[in-house]
């Protein structure tokens, strides 16, 4: 996402950010923290590695499955932080 936001209204802008960040599963928000730093300095194959594995290691819990089931049934998803 990029978005430009003035001075005056950064801050509520931040927050608003963080709010739809704290909407994902813990572990996604995570791992895209983890993701960021060696993505900037990493090889783009070394990145590419890293991220299957995170993909891996995301689609198996049950976090995944409830993301899922609440996407076909248009509400919240409901996350227990596996």
């Amino acid at each position: 996402m990029l978005t430009v936001a003035p001075r005056a209204g950064l801050l509520g802008h931040v927050r608003e950010l963080r709010e739809e960040i704290n909407k994902c599963a813990p572990p996604s928000i995570l791992l895209t923290q983890q993701a960021i730093d060696p993505g900037l300095d990493g090889s783009f194959k070394g990145q590419l590695g890293f991220e299957a594995e995170a993909l891996d290691h995301l689609y198996g819990p049950i976090d995944h499955a409830e993301a899922v089931q609440a996407f076909f049934k248009k509400r919240p998803p409901r996350f227990r932080a596996s």
